[in-house]
């Protein structure tokens, strides 16, 4: 699925959005996609010192950049000033995971349409393990860039 020249560095990042949002469904907005692709692609490169070609839709912050916790919610909360989302460190550790649709609630609330949607985006293996440990740590460390450009446009309004 090819996408506008704008993307330019981002391309990858904005085929890998587009694919998984309109697999699932979620109306999408050009304008939305590049600006969360660009955002992402800067703050990620930006903080862990990586050319933007190296960040793909499946990257995982811990495993493939290395981002420690305080790193990881720098980026979390850089995004969120930038996108005007959030932080992410929004999660609590009161998580429940429903396996057969991957919904995800936190503290009792249905937060289906933002997280729900980011569990979807995950590895299968990190998924299982969010399942299993119920932890926001378990919801950190299995984050990939996909998941995070989800949950991002997903927030913004």
């Amino acid at each position: 699925m090819a996408v506008a020249n704008r993307f330019e560095e981002n391309e990858h990042l904005a085929t890998g959005l587009l694919g998984f949002l309109s697999a699932n469904g979620v109306p999408t907005d050009m304008d939305k996609i590049y600006r969360v692709v660009s955002v992402v692609g800067e703050v990620i490169a930006r903080s862990f010192d990586i050319p933007r070609s190296d960040i793909h839709p499946e990257s995982n912050l811990t495993r493939d950049f290395g981002a420690t916790n305080v790193e990881w919610l720098d980026v979390s909360h850089e995004l969120g000033k930038r996108l005007r989302i959030g932080d992410l460190q929004e999660i609590k550790p009161g998580i429940r995971l429903n396996n057969n649709d991957r919904t995800l609630y936190v503290d009792s609330i249905d937060t289906t349409e933002y997280f729900g949607l980011s569990v979807r985006a995950m590895a299968p293996q990190d998924v299982d393990r969010l399942g299993r440990e119920r932890s926001g740590r378990a919801f950190l460390e299995g984050t990939n860039v996909l998941s995070l450009m989800v949950y991002a446009y997903s927030r913004m309004s």
